[in-house]
């Protein structure tokens, strides 16, 4: 059951994350459809971080089978430092998608963008409410 908690704990962010990056790469050309103020193309971003988050998962793969199949404390621990660091890349991945998805929201806001062309109302409102949720 242990072994379970530990595996689900470490995966489950990697595919919340991949989720968050499809949505702001679908909401750039809706937001931004010339890409004037977003830093990248939407399909740079996706491909990115996307692969990023796939080679944390396999960090934190490596690093945990390294410490389950380990003979040695010392070899056990190597695994360990090898999952954090994996661990570590997902959280530093995640901190600069949130500065850049921060900036490109700013940028709009300071050029005055505040709905998509052909969405008003209800509609606008849900978007944003959305866009925070995802921030």
């Amino acid at each position: 059951m242990f072994l379970s908690q530990i595996i689900t704990i470490t995966i489950a962010p990697v595919f919340f994350s991949a989720c968050i990056y499809l949505c702001l790469s679908k909401l750039i050309p809706l937001y931004d459809p010339a890409t004037q103020y977003a830093h990248f193309k939407p399909r740079t971003y996706m491909i990115f971080f996307i692969s990023t988050d796939f080679l944390c998962l396999v960090l934190q793969a490596v690093g945990g089978a390294l410490a389950d199949t380990a003979n040695t404390d010392s070899e056990e621990w190597d695994g360990v430092h090898i999952m954090i660091a994996g661990l570590a890349l997902q959280v530093t991945s995640l901190f600069a998608f949130s500065v850049l998805c921060a900036h490109f929201a700013w940028r709009l806001r300071s050029a005055g963008v505040r709905t998509p062309e052909g969405w008003e109302g209800r509609s606008a409102r849900t978007l944003k409410v959305f866009m925070l949720g995802m921030f």
